[in-house]
């Protein structure tokens, strides 16, 4: 902190209370000032202030005190009260300093330009309202415990300092700031300017970015009706490979059905040849004798038993096999009768044993009781006979 004369000329944070006081007080100072200037040389204060375009200090230290005999003074070519190009690069990079800051503390970017568009709009009416009245002193006056204020503006230090490039006058600690009487409107009028080109930035970012995330919506939208066209596809050919496996199985059946009712052509027809022959073997043992006749009649009989024999050999076959089952399924029933009758008679002994053990606590009384009272009774009994015998 520089302090001239009681005055604080630069706070704690390096930034210039008003530009024009900090001017006036500087050319009061004197050589004492630009001594100070040039062993702050390096500093940001030093750098800030000669952008902004206050007092120069020489490229080298110079002489001290009372060993330079020239000007003490050095002129500014730059008038503090008015715009210049300083204030515009001041501006310009407090609001990209802001930015950088910002992205560095949000989690994303979309979070990032939430909050710079929060800050810039609040920011931009601050601005904007003290433009427009410059003598109300409603918008003069910036309290930076507001809490709209204080998360747009009040925490970050750069837009503490476009502020104050712009005119408004506040230490560190205060709780406002105020617009100085001898604020230059262009300087404010810049600072707008930048807020107002940096707020028209945003807004095209952002329709760039709703633009683009229409876009991914859109190509997304494209590639999903793309997919379930593929499925749609898909599902079609399946359906057709099944149509089409369908359609050769019943190929495949009828294939089948005109092989057997060809077979059965066949064995009808062969049977009819059969009959043919036999017709004319007939015909020709009719024509013969009386014997071949009997001949060809006991082996057409013989054939029919035979074929009758097979049939009834293949009927008790059958009843054979039925039979069987049916013993099979008597003799489970059968097992598992004699099972469920042995589980059960298992259970009834079981409870038997149960009982018994519970009746031979009873029988146990049971018994000493008919003692003592079999003992009662031989003895009323012995009593009575040696009364008779006395008798």
């Amino acid at each position: 902190m520089l302090i001239v004369w009681g005055f604080r000329v630069f706070d704690s944070s390096g930034e210039v209370f008003s530009p024009g006081v900090a001017a006036s007080f500087l050319v009061l100072c004197g050589f004492g000032v630009i001594h100070a200037m040039a062993h702050l040389d390096s500093t940001v204060v030093t750098q800030l202030y000669k952008m902004v375009g206050g007092l120069r200090p020489p490229a080298d230290k110079g002489p001290l005190i009372g060993e330079y005999e020239g000007p003490l003074l050095l002129s500014s070519p730059e008038n503090h009260l008015d715009a210049s190009p300083n204030t515009e690069a001041l501006a310009a990079a407090a609001i990209e300093e802001y930015k950088q800051s910002a992205a560095a503390a949000a989690a994303t970017a979309a979070a990032a330009a939430a909050a710079a568009a929060d800050s810039f709009s609040v920011l931009l009416r601050l601005l904007s309202n003290a433009a427009e009245h410059p003598h109300d002193e409603r918008y003069k006056r910036i309290k930076l415990d507001n809490p709209r204020v204080k998360a747009a503006i009040s925490n970050h230090p750069p837009l503490l300092r476009l502020l104050r490039l712009a005119g408004f006058t506040g230490g560190p600690g205060a709780p406002e700031l105020l617009l100085a009487p001898d604020a230059s409107m262009a300087r404010l009028q810049v600072c707008l300017d930048l807020v107002k080109q940096q707020q028209q930035q945003q807004q095209q970012q952002q329709q760039q970015q709703e633009g683009e995330q229409q876009q991914e919506e859109q190509q997304q939208e494209q590639e999903q009706r793309q997919e379930q066209q593929q499925q749609d596809e898909l599902q079609q050919q399946q359906e057709q490979q099944q149509q089409q496996q369908q359609q050769q199985q019943e190929q495949h059946q009828q294939e089948q059905e005109q092989q057997e009712q060809q077979q059965q052509q066949q064995q009808e027809e062969e049977q009819q040849q059969q009959l043919q022959k036999q017709q004319q073997q007939q015909q020709q043992q009719q024509q013969g004798t009386d014997e071949c006749l009997q001949h060809q009649r006991e082996e057409m009989h013989q054939q029919l038993q035979q074929q009758q024999q097979r049939e009834q050999q293949q009927q008790q076959q059958q009843q054979q096999q039925e039979q069987q089952q049916q013993q099979e399924q008597q003799q489970q029933l059968e097992q598992q009768q004699l099972l469920q009758q042995q589980q059960e008679d298992q259970q009834q002994q079981q409870q038997q044993q149960q009982l018994q053990k519970q009746r031979q606590p009873l029988d146990s009384l049971a018994a000493a009781n008919s003692s003592s009272s079999s003992s009662s009774s031989s003895s009323s009994s012995s009593s009575k006979l040696q009364h008779q015998y006395m008798l």
